[in-house]
């Protein structure tokens, strides 16, 4: 039994000392949208085509597809990945939001370098999806401290 909660003890160490980041939405945002994002890790994958970001709520996709990269030099390499969050519709000239997930950033040496993200969601709503067309609009988010 005490080599249970040795082992228990262990696994769980690594989710406690991970330094969380969180950004703040610099503007209101829809309430299906979170207004701060957190995150505790973000890596890239081995094959430099996606992001894992470990998000401590789970209100983040697990999983952001780079879609456009710069070479900076050999061993650097700029990017911007993202995932759609939240994508509603509803039928009946109802209300309709969809939101997308945009980290920028840069690797260095196989490891996203923190202090280079940049965090932005794209969001498209309308009050009335029969009659109204869709208003998009940029929500910037910046680290909090």
């Amino acid at each position: 039994m005490k080599l249970f909660f040795a082992a228990l003890s262990l696994l769980a160490v690594p989710a406690f000392s991970q330094a969380q980041t969180c950004y703040k939405a610099t503007e209101s945002v829809p309430h299906e949208i979170p207004s701060i994002i957190c995150f505790s890790e973000l890596n890239v994958t081995s094959d430099e085509q996606s992001i894992e970001l470990i998000s401590p709520d789970g209100s983040v996709p697990a999983v952001l597809s780079i879609v456009k990269t710069s070479r900076h030099n050999e061993d650097k390499l700029n990017f911007v990945a993202q995932a759609k969050m939240i994508d509603i519709w509803e039928s009946g000239c109802g209300f309709g939001v969809s939101a997308t997930l945009n980290v920028a950033g840069r690797i260095e040496y196989g490891t996203i370098y923190p202090a280079a993200l940049k965090v932005s969601v794209e969001v498209a709503s309308t009050h009335d999806t029969c009659h109204s067309s869709e208003e998009k609009y940029t929500v910037s988010y910046v680290e909090i401290r």
